[in-house]
């Protein structure tokens, strides 16, 4: 069995995988330096990114229309998930961007290395190391090679 070309939906994977991993990479770097959230103030929902974390809450960014950016100069690292304000009042998600990472870097990774060839010089097929088989069949498989 040769080698196929890999299916166009497991490389379009292969690819937004990898493309996910550049934008939490550049996500990561951007809430080093700024908070960046985005709140609507007639339901009171809101979200973004704020030291290496990805925000979803309600009731936090009271006052707030649009976007919204500030110096995340002096802040704390985001390391918890659900969270509830002392009153009540906000509530929300925090996911830190490292699990997203882990997630989608592992995905893509097995994707990448399922995906791979066999090295020139190897059989097509299984992968057997063909270096001084003049026989011109496998002698794993029988594949010709």
């Amino acid at each position: 069995m040769p080698y196929h070309r890999p299916s166009r939906t497991r490389r379009i994977a292969k690819w937004a995988g990898l493309v996910a991993c550049a934008v939490i990479v550049a996500s990561w770097y951007v809430s080093t330096r700024w908070m960046i959230a985005y709140a609507d103030e007639s339901t009171a929902l809101g979200g973004g990114i704020d030291r290496h974390a990805l925000l979803f809450c309600h009731g936090l960014f009271t006052g707030l229309d649009g976007w919204h950016v500030e110096s995340a100069h002096g802040r704390r690292d985001m390391f918890l998930l659900p969270w509830a304000g002392s009153d009540g009042s906000a509530q929300g998600l925090i996911i830190p961007l490292w699990m997203l990472f882990v997630g989608s870097a592992g995905g893509t990774a097995w994707l990448w290395w399922r995906d791979r060839r066999p090295p020139p010089g190897d059989c097509q097929a299984c992968g057997y190391d063909l270096t001084g088989n003049t026989s011109g069949v496998c002698p794993e498989c029988g594949e010709a090679t």
